[in-house]
């Protein structure tokens, strides 16, 4: 029979720091839960990655990792990964803990020990909260469900994540979160080729890895040089046959 620990803001606040275990209060209610597993944080870490490079180059604010978030008054979450926007990090104690108010987004990676019903009862605190989009990660099922207030909506892989409300020209692989594969389904989203004998010979393919197109890895394969030359060459002998 498992037994429910009931504690005040201020009694969880003073808990001891246990590195195997993973504290967060449910209306009062203390959740322990273990450290999570390799698998889990390589997941959780690819998307903190790809997230901080695209909200750092443009300055919308700050991606955090396992912060704790005070939601209600006895309510404190923890998301894998969270977005605070920067109106949000200028209202907050940076040497407080833990941070009052929600994340603009919340990210969270599922565990096989993690059940339904607590996943959609955490949902609805983020965004009762004032979160603006949820994450929730399935890796088993290489699946991604983004939950607002408005809509829930879900992709597997090998798709692209995107979440146009929150983070306006974002994207990334979901065979990157789970595979670490940055190149594999990346979208071929432009290609040209300019050809002629006095012309540079150049191919652009746009690589959408992390960040949006325009942050696209932009790959040229110039070989001008060799295609000049084998032209110049094969003048010289229609020259010498004349």
């Amino acid at each position: 029979m498992s037994t429910t620990t009931h504690l005040t803001f201020e009694d969880f606040r003073n808990l001891p720091d246990d590195a195997g275990k993973h504290y967060e209060l449910d209306h009062g209610e203390l959740l322990v839960t273990p450290s999570p597993t390799v698998a889990h944080n390589r997941i959780r870490d690819r998307i903190f990655v790809a997230l901080k490079e695209f909200v750092d180059g443009r300055q919308l604010g700050e991606i955090m990792l396992e912060m704790d978030f005070r939601l209600e008054f006895s309510t404190v979450r923890k998301p894998d990964v969270a977005l605070v926007t920067q109106d949000h990090l200028a209202r907050i104690d940076a040497e407080s803990w833990p941070v009052n108010g929600a994340p603009a987004l919340a990210v969270e990676v599922i565990s096989p020990g993690n059940a339904a019903q607590d996943v959609a009862a955490e949902i609805k605190q983020y965004l009762l909260s004032g979160c603006l989009s949820v994450w929730i990660v399935y890796p088993k099922l290489r699946s991604i469900e983004i939950h607002t207030n408005a809509r829930v909506g879900k992709i597997e892989a090998p798709a692209l994540l995107t979440d146009e409300k929150v983070l306006p020209g974002f994207s990334i692989s979901l065979d990157f979160i789970f595979d670490g594969k940055k190149y594999l389904q990346a979208p071929l989203l432009r290609s040209h080729r300019i050809v002629g004998p006095r012309q540079k010979i150049v191919e652009h393919h746009l690589l959408c890895v992390g960040g949006g197109a325009e942050d696209a890895i932009q790959v040229h394969v110039d070989i001008a040089c060799r295609q000049i030359l084998q032209w110049f060459r094969k003048r010289s002998r229609l020259l010498r046959m004349l």
